[in-house]
């Protein structure tokens, strides 16, 4: 089979997909590499109380033959971005940010997001012409209920842009300018999150207030992490009091209000922030025995297949770790193991991604398990099979 240089791999060269080019690409050589047969899994070999070795887990099905049909689920044209939040069957599909931004991410986590300098900018456009003049956030449709509006689809819809290597958004981001700017609005905006209990304009729990206490500085720096002296009074004044936050008990910024999945889900979205600006967390080894213990025997911290909260578990494990000098590695190691695998099986089963499962009802769940894979894939390369290397899109754009 002749490689003709799109994502599609195998699907591509043997069916008639109909996708256009100028949305996938994948070079020759890793063409090449796709033709390759896939790697039967290893045994998993436990070398001593410090030592674990993990199986090898093989997405090359995913990549091949799920993730080319679940793309054209919510295609709705050729255009460079061009996605439906909700599946073409459905009855309200229509290019949404959504789509376009969870479409991104899916295909740089995949490290399949190689675009022209010409698809860039028309990938970027299109995410960006969702966006509201007037105050920097972008207008999304009412069954987009995705996180805690409108904060949690401003910093997504900017990570999307910079995904797709845009330069920044059509217009300023003036909802958290003014924020940043006006030092006698930094305690009422912000310290009120660490205990909502809804009403107007606040979130119903922790989990979505850290969408507004990651997504205002998330935006301000997602396309400038140098120094911005504009800036650097209110993130003076955000590192300490999220430093002076923490809890001691348990690592995160609440203890068990309304659950402690509620309390890693909202400090999640605060750690993937302090880990762009090159910050450290507070009580990272606090962290990491917490988030371990949270996981399930099945690989999880939540429940059926791979979602958002095990990313969210996943992650501080991992980069706790780290923080704390690799600290209970090879216990890392081994709940990263049990995550992949049950990413693995969710992945690789087409009714899971394509008809009934939860990666089937909209575009939003499917780049947490990717993301998560490309976690573990960072720091055991052994543990994963792909085709190219994924990719963890929070280290190019700091929000998911």
């Amino acid at each position: 089979m002749r490689c003709v240089g799109m994502i599609l791999a195998v699907a591509a060269a043997t069916a008639a997909s109909g996708v256009s080019a100028t949305v996938w690409r994948r070079q020759d050589a890793s063409c090449r590499i796709g033709m390759q047969p896939p790697l039967a899994h290893a045994p998993r070999v436990t070398l001593g109380p410090d030592r674990y070795r993990s199986q090898t887990y093989d997405f090359t099905h995913f990549e091949d033959v799920v993730l080319p049909k679940w793309l054209e689920r919510f295609q709705v044209g050729p255009e460079p971005g061009n996605f439906s939040f909700l599946p073409m069957d459905a009855k309200d599909h229509a290019p949404t940010v959504y789509g376009a931004a969870d479409v991104a991410h899916v295909l740089a986590g995949t490290n399949q997001f190689n675009l022209t300098a010409t698809e860039s900018a028309a990938w970027a456009g299109h995410v960006n012409s969702f966006q509201d003049a007037a105050t920097g956030f972008y207008n999304i449709e009412n069954y987009e209920s995705v996180g805690f509006q409108p904060w949690h689809a401003a910093a997504y819809a900017a990570s999307a842009v910079r995904l797709a290597g845009g330069k920044g958004p059509a217009f300023p981001f003036k909802f958290a300018t003014e924020i940043a700017g006006n030092e006698s609005s930094w305690a009422p905006t912000f310290e009120p999150l660490l205990d909502p209990h809804g009403g107007p304009g606040m979130p119903h729990d922790f989990w979505s207030a850290g969408h507004k206490i990651a997504g205002v500085p998330a935006v301000l720096t997602m396309f400038n992490q140098t120094a911005q002296p504009e800036l650097e009074p209110f993130l003076r004044w955000y590192w300490a009091w999220l430093g002076g936050a923490a809890n001691r008990t348990v690592g995160f910024w609440c203890e068990d209000a309304p659950s402690v999945e509620v309390c890693l889900g909202g400090s999640f979205h605060i750690y993937f922030y302090f880990t762009w600006m090159r910050r450290g967390w507070p009580y990272p080894a606090t962290v990491l025995d917490t988030a371990l213990g949270m996981q399930g025997k099945d690989g999880l911290w939540g429940g059926g297949s791979p979602n958002y909260i095990d990313l969210d578990g996943l992650y501080s494990v991992t980069r706790s770790s780290v923080l704390a000098g690799r600290a209970r590695w090879s216990d890392v190691e081994s709940a990263c193991d049990r995550l992949v695998a049950a990413a693995a099986k969710a992945l690789n089963d087409d009714n899971e991604v394509l008809r009934s499962g939860v990666y089937a009802k909209n575009t939003h769940t499917l780049p947490a398990p990717i993301v998560a894979v490309a976690e573990c894939a960072k720091h055991f390369p052994a543990m994963v099979r792909t085709r190219r290397p994924w990719v963890v899109t929070l280290d190019i754009a700091p929000f998911v």
